[in-house]
């Protein structure tokens, strides 16, 4: 299974694809040079797919925190099934503001059209939540009819957790 197939990195805002030629080897083959906000990465990895769970009936759910999206994709890997994100143009978006996730980890489906993630909260075109908001743990239940996707719990421990590169949790019986 390729990403690539399903999505393209020029459509997503803040991560532009370039080719340029690796100044240790002029001969070789031009290196791939992604750019996040004007600095060069080399060989970055521009998806960074963190979680890869599997639902028997439904498919594989995975967690693609670069782009700040959770895409269910089908059992035998060849289409995407739907993406929950933060955009008009995913499947399931999240209208509200304030519920967005950004830079997540651990997407696990809960319940009947229900999936809870660890949100990073860190939004890369909004320098003040990186500095500020601290991390969660926020569940949303899919809408089929108005294609939205809607908070309907987070948790916020009682002190400060700013958790920026990493993040998991575990689901109660109760789905909380």
């Amino acid at each position: 299974w390729d990403p690539i197939d399903h999505f393209d990195p020029e459509e997503y805002e803040g991560w532009l694809p370039s080719l340029a030629v690796d100044e240790r080897d002029r001969a070789a083959m031009p290196a791939k040079e992604w750019r996040l906000w004007g600095e060069p990465r080399m060989q970055i990895d521009w998806m960074h797919s963190n979680t890869l769970k599997h639902y028997p009936g439904e498919g594989y759910l995975m967690s693609l925190r670069n782009f700040d999206k959770i895409v269910m994709v089908s059992e035998d890997f060849k289409k995407v099934k739907w993406v929950l994100g933060n955009e008009r143009r995913d499947d399931y978006y999240i209208k509200e503001y304030k519920d967005r996730f950004y830079r997540q980890h651990d997407a696990t489906v809960i319940g009947k059209d229900k999936v809870a993630i660890f949100d990073n909260h860190i939004n890369p075109r909004d320098q003040v939540s990186t500095k500020l908001v601290p991390s969660r743990v926020m569940a949303y239940q899919l809408n089929h009819e108005d294609k939205v996707a809607e908070k309907i719990w987070e948790y916020r421990p009682p002190y400060t957790v700013k958790a920026g590169t990493r993040g998991s949790f575990n689901i109660l019986d109760n789905e909380h």
